[in-house]
């Protein structure tokens, strides 16, 4: 009894990944950036000095979507805002 249910698992298990592995390489607007492709740029004067910003894409002056990464070191408050 056991032996039916473990195999019908590991196929669903394994359809599941086959379709998530096969999704993202049809996404068109999926991107990968390295890391040495990213332009790390000192944080707002509203962030204590330390912090760090990079924009993988879109641009957040504009209305719209964007990605981005931040960097802070340890122990890093951000104030209230």
């Amino acid at each position: 009894m056991l032996l039916p249910i473990a195999l019908i698992l590991i196929f669903g298990m394994t359809c599941i990944t086959v379709n998530a592995q096969d999704h993202s390489m049809k996404n068109p607007d999926h991107i990968m950036v390295k890391p040495e492709n990213v332009k790390w740029m000192d944080g707002p004067a509203s962030l204590p000095p330390g912090a760090k910003f990079a924009v993988i894409e879109g641009d957040p002056k504009v209305a719209g979507l964007f990605t981005m990464r931040l960097w802070f070191r340890a122990g890093f408050k951000i104030p209230a805002h």
